[in-house]
């Protein structure tokens, strides 16, 4: 160090102020934006297919002034303006997209609308992706350590949903008995292929909903089916999801209730 000018002590000082910013702010904040992203996803897929959404920010002092300009904003859930500006929209966002009971359009025509940035100029919620392709993250990552990723956030899926659904008990208004979920079939769920696998395995993180939405489209009494002793029924239903299908099959097992036993990309 003494070489370059610069004492030691004076050297690692600045290290330390850098590895600080670098690894532990930088790190946090995008660690809350991956969790605030997480979740406002979750409440869009919670949102029904006419709902009314308006754009809310926390209203403080530490709101920046472009997201001010959105506050208020309502527009129905189909409207492009979500596919913009549905929040988080940058680092530290505290945004919000409620429902509300409103049928008052708001007129953006000769209202200033800020500029978003282009890692943030996404609906979290539809597109399902925290981080864009074009994120600095994704650069030069082999695929070997994307493939890791992929196995660890799977894995962790299954055991999350396990210790959330195991014992719980579904509806399905067109399905008149109970319905409850096996480990083997949230396994059954998170390893069979799918056109749309990704979109699939994120069903299991709002599960309820998705069986509750679900539309009832075909039943054993309306096909012919390898009979299993222990089943007494099939049903089959359909969760619709961006223009993505999803088939839900449940098994009603003799002298108990309704099983969730797979999701495929067809029914079989």
């Amino acid at each position: 160090m003494k070489e370059s000018g610069v004492p030691k002590a004076e050297f690692m000082e600045k290290a330390m102020q850098q590895n600080n910013k670098f690894n532990h702010v930088w790190l946090k904040t995008e660690e809350g934006y991956a969790k605030g992203a997480a979740q406002s996803a979750a409440r869009w897929n919670s949102f029904g297919k006419d709902s009314w959404l308006k754009y809310r920010t926390s209203n403080d002092e530490r709101v920046r002034n472009d997201h001010r300009l959105l506050n208020g904003i309502i527009k129905p859930i189909g409207d492009p303006f979500w596919n913009t500006y549905y929040p988080p929209n940058g680092y530290n966002c505290r945004c919000l997209a409620i429902e509300t009971s409103s049928r008052e359009e708001t007129d953006l025509n000769g209202k200033p609308m800020p500029e978003v940035g282009q890692f943030f100029e996404n609906n979290v919620g539809k597109q399902e992706v925290l981080f864009p392709e074009n994120h600095p993250y994704f650069k030069g990552v082999p695929d070997s350590l994307t493939k890791s990723s992929d196995k660890l956030f799977r894995s962790d899926t299954i055991d999350k949903s396990i210790e959330k659904y195991l014992g719980v008990v579904f509806n399905q208004k067109e399905i008149p008995d109970k319905i409850t979920v096996t480990g083997s079939s949230i396994k059954k769920i998170a390893n069979q292929p799918h056109d749309y696998y990704w979109e699939k395995l994120s069903l299991l993180t709002y599960l309820n909903q998705v069986i509750s939405k679900s539309i009832l489209v075909k039943t054993s009494d309306s096909f012919e089916w390898k009979k299993n002793p222990m089943v007494e029924k099939y049903y089959y239903t359909i969760f619709e999801r961006n223009g993505k299908k999803f088939y839900l099959n449940f098994r009603k097992i003799k002298n108990d209730g309704v099983v969730l036993y797979s999701i495929t990309d067809n029914m079989k």
